[in-house]
């Protein structure tokens, strides 16, 4: 049961509260060994919702009326393209589908052998995610074909653009299939094994951060683990008040969404123009032997389009922000907002914080120190 505001916040659900205890148990048991046992179970986990998709793919391909909401999701409105908050929007989704600036691709990468094709894999991996989302598009609107033409609604009626897509109106539409329970259950489990992929990316993302850099945290991988787990699991329970949705969306927004384009920019300024595009090039061809193929194409891209993007996407965001609403439909007040971007504020303070302190420890300004300062303030961002 959800509030109307956060001055109703409520008590914790029992029912949520042991979901989320459970939820955490599996992830301390599946990251017990680091890296070593997450990835196994990965193997699992990445590959269990590309079954389900195919599975509701082909179940909604047979619906009556899929072929309307085919066409409703390949046939683009060119008018929209003016629309500054869908490509705000698009971007945010690009972000948070490749897990780009929250330091899990980093993490990963490095475990991997030094002259590991990182290359190749990029490309693939930018390449199956577009596809995985081509294909969840064909999921989700073959059956919300099947919704609107059985409740003679439009597409945009039965469809909900933030959480509820995931958790109300798709699940509705499968409660009027013939074996409803079995499709749910299949739907929120490949759910669920998503959340863990992304759980088991941040904690290891940031215990490896610890691990790496103190002695103590190096000794005790296991216990730094569950430590991390019981702070967190103390923080959820919060998330799991009638309140506790509003939480989530303030966190997703300013403490996630917003701050990754200031992350992304930091990223690709020190690496491109302070570090250098040729030094960098140059760790490349001795990682890999060669050079990336279409070098033109990738000098554009690193030096100039992406932090000319970044920059037009941090002020588009501030500019063409809204207000956030309750249930009811009342804005937040000021206070709350205050609230929002001072977390906003908090959550990019490290990298500040991390680039004063080493640069006052090193009192050096060589293009290597200061890359490498601005690549630990990063690894503080991505702990904080």
């Amino acid at each position: 049961m959800e509030s109307a505001n956060l001055s109703d916040f409520g008590v914790p659900s029992w029912k949520l509260v042991l979901l989320l205890l459970l939820s955490w148990i599996l992830v301390v048991a599946c990251m017990v060994k680091g890296i070593q046992s997450t990835g196994k179970v990965v193997y699992f986990t990445a590959t269990f919702p590309y079954l389900v998709i195919v599975t509701l793919l082909i179940k909604g391909a047979t619906l009556d009326g899929a072929i309307d909401g085919v066409k409703f999701f390949i046939i683009p409105d060119w008018s929209l393209l003016s629309n500054f908050q869908l490509w705000i929007d698009a971007a945010g989704q690009m972000f948070f589908s490749l897990g780009l600036s929250m330091g899990g691709i980093v993490m990963f990468g490095s475990y991997n052998k030094f002259h590991h094709p990182v290359y190749r894999d990029a490309v693939i991996i930018s390449t199956l995610d577009m596809v995985t989302s081509i294909l969840s598009g064909f999921v989700i609107f073959t059956t919300f074909g099947y919704m609107a033409k059985k409740s003679g609604k439009g597409i945009l009626q039965v469809a909900d653009s933030s959480y509820g897509l995931a958790f109300v109106a798709y699940p509705e539409t499968l409660s009027t299939l013939a074996g409803a329970n079995f499709w749910s259950f299949l739907f929120f489990f490949m759910l669920y094994t998503l959340g863990l992929d992304s759980q088991f990316a941040l904690l290891e993302t940031a215990t490896t951060y610890l691990i790496d850099d103190f002695v103590w945290c190096r000794r005790n991988k296991t216990l730094l683990r569950l430590i991390f787990a019981v702070v967190l699991f103390g923080v959820g329970i919060l998330l799991c008040c009638p309140g506790g949705q509003y939480l989530i969306g303030v966190i997703d927004v300013y403490a996630s969404a917003y701050p990754l384009s200031v992350v992304s920019l930091c990223e690709a300024i020190s690496v491109m123009w302070i570090y250098g595009i040729e030094r960098f090039l140059s760790d490349l061809e001795y990682m890999l032997g060669k050079k990336p193929a279409i070098l033109p194409y990738w000098y554009f891209v690193w030096v100039f389009w992406d932090p000319l993007f970044l920059v037009v996407l941090f002020f588009a965001t501030m500019v063409k922000s809204e207000t956030p609403k309750y249930a009811d439909g009342s804005e937040y007040s000021t206070t709350m907002l205050i609230v929002c971007w001072s977390l906003y504020c908090l959550t990019l303070s490290p990298i500040i914080f991390w680039f004063i302190l080493h640069a006052r420890a090193t009192r050096r300004r060589h293009e290597y120190t200061t890359f490498k300062a601005v690549s630990q303030c990063l690894g503080c961002h991505t702990l904080w």
